[in-house]
C-alpha cells in the first residue's frame, strides 16, 4: 500500500487534523506493511543489507523488489548487466568463470565441482555444453542437446567414465582427430556406425531381431579391400582374412576372397572366392561355374551328379601292372607268392622270367587246397581257381583272352593277389612275374 500520513490541520486545534485513534492506526498500519515486508510481520530479519556500493566501473539502480547491475564498460570484461526478479539473478550477456573473455554463454575456465545434477539442453553455439577443463560432476550429467568436450578427464583429451554410459542418440566419432574410444568393458550398443579402423579385444555379440554387419565400401576405389582379417598376438601378418575385393575387372564386379597367409612367400594366397552371383572358386580367383576347382580334389564320399561330362580319363581306372617273385626254387618245386593288387580286377596278361604253371587263386585256402593237382589237369569249378597258365621258354609272356575276371574273397576283402609258381625251368631259380590288371573295385 501507499506510504499513510497523520493529518495535523492548519492550526493548532482547529479540529481539521486526524484524531488521536485514526493517527495511531495510521501508525500501526505503516509498521505493519514494514515487518511484513522485511520480516515474518512481528520480528525484522537480522543482517539486513542496508545500502549497496557499486566497485568501478560497476553502475546500480533499482526500483521496488528490483536491483539491476550494470558494467559500465570499464577493463577487459566489456558491457553486460545482472538482474534479480522472482525467478532469480539473470543476465542476457555470456558469464565467464577464470576468464575475461567468454565466448559462451557460462563459460568456465580451470576446475568445477558440480555437487548436484547438471541438466543442458539446447542445440547449437547457444544452450550447449562446452568444457575446456576439468570438471566433476557428483549428481547427474543430463545433456539432451549437443555437447562439445574438449577434455573431462586431467589429461585432456579423453572421456572416462567409471561407470555405466548411456547414449540415446548418435555417438559420431571423427577419426581424422586422431584419438580413440576405448571400452574396456561390456558396451551394449543398439546400433554402432564405424568409419575409420576399430579394434576389437573381446568378444562381439550381436543379438535381437535385426543381427547384421554392413560393410560400406568406397565403391569409387576398385582396390579396395573391406572384411575381417584374423591376428596372431604380436603378428602384423593377418594369418587368414575374409575380403571384399570390388575391382571393376573381376567377371561380375565384386567378390568375396578368403584368404590366407603363406609362410614361405610371405604373402596372401587366394584360398576360395565367391562372387556376388553364388559362384565359388576353390583355387581359382574367377570362378565361371556354379563351383570351379582349380587342381586335385580328395573326396572320401559319393558324388552325385545328374550327367557326368569328359572323357572319363580320370574317373575311370588305368591298367596297372603288378610284379612279385619267388625265392630260389628247385625244378618241379612249388613257390607261392602274395601279390598286392586289387579287390577284384580284369586279368589282361601274364609275364613269368622262365617257364613255368602259374595259378592265381580267390584265397590262401584254394592254394592250400589246389596243392596237389598236376599241371594239365583241370581244377574242379568253384575251387576259387581264377587262371592256370603255363608258359615255355625265358621271359615269356602270355596273352589272357578274353579278359578273365578275378578277386579276393576274403571276409573283409582285401587287394592280396594269392599265386603259386611251379618251376620247369629244369633248373634252381627264382621266378618273377608280372601281372597287368584293369581295377573293378576301389
Amino acid at each position: 500500500m501507499a506510504k499513510q500520513g497523520i493529518s495535523t490541520g492548519t492550526t493548532p486545534n482547529d479540529g481539521t487534523g486526524s484524531t488521536l485513534l485514526d493517527g495511531a492506526l495510521i501508525v500501526n498500519s505503516n509498521f505493519d506493511e514494514i515487518y511484513n515486508l522485511i520480516g515474518d510481520g512481528t520480528t525484522l530479519m537480522s543482517g539486513i543489507v542496508t545500502s549497496l556500493v557499486a566497485g568501478s566501473g560497476i553502475s546500480l539502480s533499482g526500483s521496488v523488489g528490483l536491483i539491476t547491475v550494470t558494467s559500465t564498460g570499464g577493463g577487459a570484461s566489456g558491457g553486460g548487466s545482472f538482474g534479480r526478479n522472482s525467478t532469480g539473478i539473470h543476465t542476457s550477456d555470456n558469464v565467464g568463470v577464470g576468464t575475461t573473455t567468454s565466448s559462451h554463454n557460462f563459460n568456465v575456465t580451470g576446475e568445477t565441482n558440480l555437487i548436484g545434477g547438471l541438466n543442458v539442453s539446447g542445440v547449437g553455439s547457444v544452450g550447449h555444453l562446452k568444457v575446456s577443463g576439468e570438471t566433476s560432476v557428483g549428481g547427474g550429467l543430463n545433456v539432451t542437446g549437443v555437447s562439445t568436450l574438449t577434455g573431462i578427464t586431467t589429461t585432456g583429451g579423453d572421456l572416462y567414465v567409471g561407470g555405466d554410459l548411456y547414449v540415446k542418440d548418435d555417438v559420431v566419432y571423427d577419426q581424422v582427430t586422431g584419438a580413440n574410444i576405448n571400452i574396456s568393458g561390456i558396451a551394449t550398443i543398439g546400433g554402432l556406425n564405424v568409419s575409420g579402423v576399430t579394434t576389437f579385444n573381446n568378444n562381439v555379440i550381436l543379438s535381437g531381431d535385426n543381427r547384421v554387419i554392413d560393410f560400406v565400401a568406397d565403391t569409387v576405389n576398385e582396390e579396395f579391400e573391406t572384411g575381417i582379417r584374423w591376428f596372431e598376438s604380436g603378428s602384423t601378418d593377418a594369418r587368414i582374412s575374409i575380403d571384399y575385393n570390388g575391382d571393376g575387372s573381376l567377371p561380375h564386379s565384386g567378390q568375396l576372397e578368403i584368404k590366407g597367409y603363406n609362410n614361405d612367400t610371405s604373402s596372401y594366397d587366394i584360398l576360395t572366392v565367391i562372387d556376388r552371383y553364388g559362384k565359388v572358386g576353390i583355387g581359382s580367383t574367377q570362378p565361371i561355374e556354379k563351383l570351379t576347382v582349380s587342381g586335385n580334389a580328395t573326396v572320401t564320399g559319393f558324388v552325385s551328379a545328374t550327367s557326368f561330362y569328359g572323357d572319363g580319363t580320370n574317373l575311370l581306372p588305368s591298367r596297372t601292372t603288378v610284379v612279385g617273385s619267388t625265392g630260389a626254387i628247385s625244378d618241379n618245386a612249388i613257390g607261392n607268392i602274395d601279390l598286392t593288387g586289387f579287390k577284384s580286377y580284369f586279368l589282361m596278361k601274364v609275364g613269368l622270367s622262365t617257364a613255368g604253371w602259374l595259378r592265381l587263386y580267390t584265397s590262401n585256402s584254394s592254394r592250400t587246397d589246389d596243392v596237389s593237382r598236376s599241371v594239365g589237369n583241370d581244377p574242379i569249378p568253384g575251387s576259387g581257381v581264377i587262371a592256370d597258365i603255363v608258359t615255355t621258354g625265358v621271359s615269356t609272356t602270355q596273352i589272357v583272352s578274353p579278359f578273365v575276371p578275378g578277386g579276393n574273397l576274403n571276409d573283409p576283402a582285401d587287394t592280396t593277389i594269392y599265386a603259386a609258381i611251379t618251376n620247369q625251368s629244369g633248373i634252381t631259380t627264382s621266378i618273377s612275374v608280372d601281372l597287368t590288371l584293369l581295377q573293378l573295385e576301389a
